[in-house]
């Protein structure tokens, strides 16, 4: 009776096992069919819109796309007039390549919604801690930016001050502009952006989708503000400010 119910309690705990396995491989498979990469594109800077339909709405100025911020680009544009453009730098993250440690700015990464897009990202802005005015840590705490001291600062090692603020973006995606060729004459420097979005099984294939507005949409040059790939960070070794 005993050798019946051991080898009853063993079926069981195998049944859980392979339970468990078939859980973790469902989950494993569903997870693989996120987070594609859908667009890729690269971004110079990002202007107003003078189209009448979306007239004075912040448009991310792509050479695949543009991408028209529904949510989130008032607050872009309230930053680049209120402080320091040079000082303002987009997405940064450190990394480590021999042994030293960097710091430079990661892609702009969005996700696919059924209207467009919507992600975060993350505006860094710093510079010498003496230089500092009251006038702008005034305007940096008006506009919701938090200072970032310890290991969450970047530059905790030389004397830069820092301070963050993470911006939500939603929107939609369009055509390029059609002023690109001039727009791009104001900067030469691209960032890249990324949109994901899940894989739809079909027929042992994955289809990938995102939606695109057609119609005309164009910029007002003289709106155009900081590019997106900032002068600041990029390639700065932590090592290096240090020994300095």
């Amino acid at each position: 009776m005993i050798t019946k119910v051991l080898k009853v309690s063993s079926l069981i705990t195998i049944l859980f096992v392979i339970q468990g396995c078939m859980t973790t491989s469902t989950i494993r498979n569903a997870h693989k069919l996120r987070d594609h990469t859908i667009l890729q594109d690269s971004v110079v800077a990002i202007g107003r819109s003078n189209t009448p339909t979306t007239n004075n709405e912040a448009v991310i100025v792509g050479l695949k796309h543009s991408y028209l911020l529904t949510k989130g680009g008032q607050e872009v544009f309230e930053i680049s007039n209120s402080l320091d453009s040079t000082c303002i730098n987009v997405n940064l993250e450190s990394y480590t390549i021999d042994g030293k440690t960097y710091v430079g700015e990661s892609p702009i990464r969005l996700r696919a919604t059924s209207e467009g897009f919507a992600g975060l990202i993350q505006i860094t802005y710093m510079r010498i801690y003496t230089n500092y005015s009251p006038a702008e840590l005034a305007v940096l705490n008006r506009i919701g930016f938090v200072e970032e001291k310890g290991p969450a600062a970047f530059f905790i090692f030389g004397e830069k001050r820092q301070f963050t603020k993470t911006i939500s973006l939603e929107g939609q995606i369009y055509q390029p502009v059609t002023n690109l060729a001039e727009v791009k004459t104001k900067f030469n420097k691209e960032r890249t952006l990324i949109i994901t979005g899940d894989a739809v099984p079909n027929n042992n294939s994955k289809s990938l989708f995102y939606k695109v507005v057609e119609l005309p949409l164009a910029v007002a040059l003289d709106t155009l503000i900081f590019p997106l790939s900032a002068p600041v960070a990029a390639l700065l070794a932590i090592d290096e400010m240090k020994a300095n």
